[in-house]
């Protein structure tokens, strides 16, 4: 029987829970015991100590090494260089490294030691330079060229390499030679001779150019009647100008990009355009409102001498025609509103001078009548509809559509008398292949349709203009569409209110020959 405040003994399993705390609390104690003492002795950790390398190379002289030059720190690794500036950076202990620079051009020669040592302080940048001087190893060409027909610019072919350009009378250096010997082919026109032959052998050596002289003499290039062209080259994109006999035979290369290429007055020359408007990024991003987004334009070229040069250099123009009486070209541009206008280009001044016609919302690869008072060209409306044919006077004048039909018109050329002009007919806009079409009987001095324009070209500035003339619907609708606010009604379907619209003047058949007089007599 229990007695009151008896204390209860304890089990086995009781003694050993009380054992083991009483020797968790000593432990605990210890361990706090042991971070308090590494307190008292504690030391923040320190970043490591070093500092940073810049190495540079300058590299000047000639023949300048190709494929880079190798950075090494501490003679490990290697970092290439291979294009200028060329810089390498390193953050290293500080303490004493070694930097060098390696698979230096045979050609080449670094100033100083190729390997420095460099003592490199905590936390400060250390620069190192090294200077490589480079001397050229090859040929220098000289040529010296005399008699007529002189070309400016000869050929010159090292080996097989690709054949660069040299003055007539002048000299080049061709470099990155290996030593040893080497073939120098000198090409020149065909009416130039080389004396002693246009080979040459040359001794080269290490840093030094040898010397190669061609002597030649030229004398008046043979011209024969010839059709230039132009066609295309497997590998090679876009158009480049040829010339060919006129039986077929002789086929000769101008190796000049171009195209739409034509013959000067004097049957001597050629005018070609090399222009390109295919670089969207300049259109869109540098284009100027007086400054043309294309690339490239006329060029004039000898091509039996062939010596070439520019006309109006900062003109992106294209299709050039040598006017038949005049020293000018007539071309066109492209307008940042996707219109082509027509252009006369000064020979003598290089200056462009807009053709203003009256009408054509674009107009384009225009040619010259044989006397060179009209010319001939593709005209479309501000919808930029399938091209018809035009002809104006040169000045952009009487302008009078030939053609009014839903093919494409393209590329028109006059016949020899200016009666007749031959054009090519695309059907529609999917077809491959089209047809040559000829215009037969023209006569741009004395048609109807002339007459009628004459008429509304005085008249229309007045207002807006109503033509009825049924019995001339189709030479009416040709004048209608080349002048703004000019209107064409068939006259059976007009009554009294349509004609108080228009309030300006009507032309019709019966009237035709009065207005004429009236024109004539500048009487509204």
């Amino acid at each position: 029987m229990r007695h009151l405040g008896h204390r209860p003994e304890l089990g086995r399993g009781d003694a050993i829970v009380r054992h083991t705390s009483r020797h968790r609390a000593r432990a605990v104690c210890a361990l706090f015991g042991v971070i308090a003492a590494a307190c008292d002795t504690f030391e923040a950790p320190t970043a490591p100590r070093g500092g940073s390398i810049i190495v540079t190379v300058r590299a000047t002289g000639v023949d300048l090494d190709r494929d880079g030059y190798v950075v090494k720190l501490d003679q490990q690794g290697g970092q290439v260089l291979r294009s200028a500036p060329f810089v390498a950076s390193y953050f290293i202990a500080e303490g004493a490294h070694t930097v060098s620079i390696e698979n230096v051009a045979a050609n080449c020669t670094v100033s100083g030691p190729t390997t420095r040592e460099v003592a490199v302080v905590h936390l400060q940048l250390t620069s190192v330079i090294f200077e490589v001087v480079c001397v050229g190893t090859g040929v220098r060409v000289t040529a010296q060229t005399a008699g007529p027909d002189t070309p400016d610019s000869l050929r010159v072919v090292v080996d097989d390499d690709p054949a660069a350009s040299l003055s007539a009378n002048g000299s080049l250096n061709i470099g990155y030679l290996e030593p040893g010997s080497h073939t120098v082919t000198l090409l020149a026109p065909a009416h130039c001779t080389v004396a002693g032959g246009n080979q040459s052998r040359a001794d080269v050596v290490l840093r030094a150019y040898t010397d190669v002289r061609f002597d030649v003499t030229c004398t008046p290039a043979v011209r024969t009647e010839r059709i230039a062209y132009e066609t295309s080259y497997p590998g090679r994109p876009g158009a480049w100008i040829e010339t060919v006999r006129v039986d077929g035979t002789g086929v000769e290369r101008l190796d000049r990009y171009g195209h739409s290429p034509s013959w000067t007055r004097d049957g001597i020359h050629i005018v070609f355009s090399d222009a390109d408007c295919s670089n969207y990024y300049s259109f869109y991003y540098y284009y100027d409102d007086d400054q043309l987004y294309c690339v490239g334009g006329i060029v004039v070229v000898d091509p039996e001498v062939g010596n070439a040069r520019r006309l109006a250099p900062k003109y992106s123009l294209f299709d050039p025609a040598w006017s038949p009486t005049r020293e000018e070209v007539l071309s066109h541009q492209s307008r940042s509103n996707d219109e082509d206008e027509l252009t006369l280009v000064d020979v003598v001044t290089s200056t462009v001078k807009p053709i203003a016609l009256q009408g054509p919302g674009s107009a384009s690869h225009a040619v010259w009548s044989p006397d060179g008072a009209r010319i001939a060209f593709e005209c479309a409306g501000l919808s930029r509809m399938p091209p018809d044919l035009c002809v104006a006077n040169r000045d952009g004048t009487g302008v009078d559509r030939l053609t009014d039909s839903p093919s494409k018109d393209l590329k028109p050329a006059w016949s020899p008398d200016g009666t007749k002009i031959v054009f090519a007919r695309i059907a529609s806009p999917d077809a491959t292949f089209g047809e040559i079409a000829v215009i037969d009987g023209f006569d741009p001095n004395a048609t109807k349709t002339k007459a009628i324009n004459a008429i509304v070209t005085l008249i229309a500035p007045k207002g807006r203009v109503l033509l009825v003339d049924a019995p001339f619907a189709t030479e009416t609708f040709r004048a209608s569409r080349n002048l703004e606010r000019v209107s064409l009604q068939d006259a059976t379907k007009l009554n009294t209110l349509d004609l108080a619209q228009y309030a300006k003047i009507i032309v019709s058949t019966k009237a035709l020959d009065t207005i004429i007089a009236r024109a004539n007599g500048g009487k509204n």
